[in-house]
Protein backbone atom coordinates (compact mmCIF):
# COMPACT_ATOMS: atom_id res chain seq x y z
CA UNK A 1 0.00 0.00 0.00
CA UNK A 2 1.15 3.55 -0.59
CA UNK A 3 0.99 6.07 2.24
CA UNK A 4 -0.49 9.54 1.81
CA UNK A 5 3.11 10.76 1.52
CA UNK A 6 3.87 8.34 -1.33
CA UNK A 7 5.96 5.71 0.53
CA UNK A 8 5.44 2.06 -0.41
CA UNK A 9 4.73 -0.12 2.65
CA UNK A 10 4.55 -3.91 2.31
CA UNK A 11 3.37 -6.75 4.54
CA UNK A 12 5.46 -9.88 5.16
CA UNK A 13 4.04 -12.36 7.63
CA UNK A 14 2.73 -10.25 10.50
CA UNK A 15 5.01 -7.22 9.97
CA UNK A 16 4.88 -4.03 7.92
CA UNK A 17 7.77 -2.07 6.49
CA UNK A 18 9.72 -1.09 3.44
CA UNK A 19 10.16 -3.66 0.64
CA UNK A 20 12.65 -6.37 1.63
CA UNK A 21 11.69 -6.62 5.31
CA UNK A 22 11.91 -10.09 6.89
CA UNK A 23 8.67 -11.94 7.57
CA UNK A 24 7.35 -11.36 11.07
CA UNK A 25 6.11 -14.02 13.47
CA UNK A 26 2.46 -14.02 14.47
CA UNK A 27 -0.85 -13.86 12.66
CA UNK A 28 -0.15 -13.20 8.96
CA UNK A 29 -1.54 -10.12 7.23
CA UNK A 30 -4.07 -10.94 4.49
CA UNK A 31 -4.77 -7.40 3.30
CA UNK A 32 -3.23 -3.95 3.68
CA UNK A 33 -5.07 -0.74 2.81
CA UNK A 34 -4.24 2.97 2.98
CA UNK A 35 -6.48 5.87 3.93
CA UNK A 36 -5.34 7.86 0.90
CA UNK A 37 -5.21 11.38 2.33
CA UNK A 38 -4.45 10.47 5.97
CA UNK A 39 -1.25 8.85 7.24
CA UNK A 40 -3.05 5.66 8.30
CA UNK A 41 -2.87 2.01 7.21
CA UNK A 42 -5.12 -0.92 8.18
CA UNK A 43 -3.68 -4.45 8.23
CA UNK A 44 -6.18 -7.34 8.18
CA UNK A 45 -4.75 -10.36 10.04
CA UNK A 46 -5.70 -14.04 9.68
CA UNK A 47 -6.82 -14.19 13.34
CA UNK A 48 -9.61 -11.64 12.67
CA UNK A 49 -7.82 -8.65 14.17
CA UNK A 50 -7.21 -5.42 12.30
CA UNK A 51 -4.18 -3.36 13.25
CA UNK A 52 -4.17 0.36 12.52
CA UNK A 53 -0.77 1.92 11.83
CA UNK A 54 0.26 5.57 11.72
CA UNK A 55 2.63 6.39 8.86
CA UNK A 56 3.14 9.97 10.04
CA UNK A 57 6.88 10.58 10.43
CA UNK A 58 9.84 8.35 9.59
CA UNK A 59 8.75 5.21 11.46
CA UNK A 60 5.59 3.11 11.36
CA UNK A 61 3.71 3.14 14.66
CA UNK A 62 0.91 0.75 15.58
CA UNK A 63 -1.91 2.84 17.06
CA UNK A 64 -4.53 0.17 17.83
CA UNK A 65 -5.64 -3.40 17.30
CA UNK A 66 -9.36 -4.05 16.93
CA UNK A 67 -11.15 -7.41 17.01
CA UNK A 68 -13.87 -8.08 14.46
CA UNK A 69 -15.70 -11.21 13.29
CA UNK A 70 -13.26 -13.42 11.38
CA UNK A 71 -14.03 -14.82 7.96
CA UNK A 72 -13.64 -13.87 4.34
CA UNK A 73 -13.99 -10.11 4.15
CA UNK A 74 -12.83 -6.99 2.37
CA UNK A 75 -11.60 -3.94 4.28
CA UNK A 76 -11.21 -0.28 3.39
CA UNK A 77 -10.49 3.04 5.05
CA UNK A 78 -12.14 6.36 4.30
CA UNK A 79 -9.84 8.85 2.55
CA UNK A 80 -9.58 10.93 5.74
CA UNK A 81 -8.87 7.85 7.91
CA UNK A 82 -11.91 8.45 10.13
CA UNK A 83 -13.75 5.22 9.23
CA UNK A 84 -12.95 1.54 8.70
CA UNK A 85 -15.34 -0.52 6.57
CA UNK A 86 -15.58 -4.32 6.56
CA UNK A 87 -17.64 -6.25 4.03
CA UNK A 88 -18.55 -9.90 4.70
CA UNK A 89 -20.04 -11.31 1.47
CA UNK A 90 -20.32 -14.80 3.06
CA UNK A 91 -20.50 -16.51 -0.32
CA UNK A 92 -18.99 -19.72 1.10
CA UNK A 93 -21.22 -19.91 4.19
CA UNK A 94 -24.91 -20.06 5.03
CA UNK A 95 -24.66 -16.79 6.97
CA UNK A 96 -26.32 -13.75 5.40
CA UNK A 97 -23.91 -11.08 4.10
CA UNK A 98 -23.35 -7.87 6.03
CA UNK A 99 -21.22 -4.72 6.14
CA UNK A 100 -19.79 -2.98 9.22
CA UNK A 101 -18.53 0.60 9.53
CA UNK A 102 -16.55 1.71 12.58
CA UNK A 103 -14.69 4.81 13.72
CA UNK A 104 -10.93 4.30 13.64
CA UNK A 105 -10.34 6.57 16.64
CA UNK A 106 -12.12 4.32 19.14
CA UNK A 107 -13.32 1.23 17.21
CA UNK A 108 -16.97 2.10 17.87
CA UNK A 109 -19.41 0.44 15.46
CA UNK A 110 -21.43 3.18 13.77
CA UNK A 111 -23.40 1.18 11.20
CA UNK A 112 -24.26 -2.41 10.34
CA UNK A 113 -25.99 -3.06 7.03
CA UNK A 114 -27.46 -6.54 6.76
CA UNK A 115 -27.76 -8.00 3.27
CA UNK A 116 -24.93 -5.86 1.86
CA UNK A 117 -21.98 -7.63 0.22
CA UNK A 118 -19.78 -4.66 -0.68
CA UNK A 119 -19.11 -1.10 0.45
CA UNK A 120 -17.30 1.91 -0.99
CA UNK A 121 -16.66 4.86 1.30
CA UNK A 122 -17.30 8.22 -0.35
CA UNK A 123 -14.59 10.83 -0.96
CA UNK A 124 -16.42 13.34 1.26
CA UNK A 125 -15.85 11.23 4.39
CA UNK A 126 -19.54 11.05 5.34
CA UNK A 127 -21.20 8.98 2.62
CA UNK A 128 -20.90 5.47 1.21
CA UNK A 129 -22.29 3.17 -1.44
CA UNK A 130 -23.34 -0.36 -0.48
CA UNK A 131 -24.29 -3.23 -2.72
CA UNK A 132 -26.15 -6.46 -2.18
CA UNK A 133 -28.34 -8.93 -4.04
CA UNK A 134 -31.02 -6.20 -3.96
CA UNK A 135 -28.91 -3.68 -5.90
CA UNK A 136 -26.86 -0.63 -4.90
CA UNK A 137 -27.75 2.17 -2.48
CA UNK A 138 -25.97 5.48 -1.79
CA UNK A 139 -26.08 6.49 1.87
CA UNK A 140 -25.54 10.18 2.52
CA UNK A 141 -24.58 9.56 6.15
CA UNK A 142 -22.20 6.83 7.30
CA UNK A 143 -23.27 7.26 10.91
CA UNK A 144 -26.91 6.78 11.77
CA UNK A 145 -28.80 9.80 13.12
Amino acid sequence: AYTAGGRLIVARGSDLGMPGIPAGEGSPIHALVSAGRAELLAADHADGSIALWSTDGDALRQVSVQSWPAGPRAISLSLDGEYLALAYPNDATDEAPFVLVARTADGALVRRIDGARAIALGPDGISCAVGGDWGVAWLTQIEED
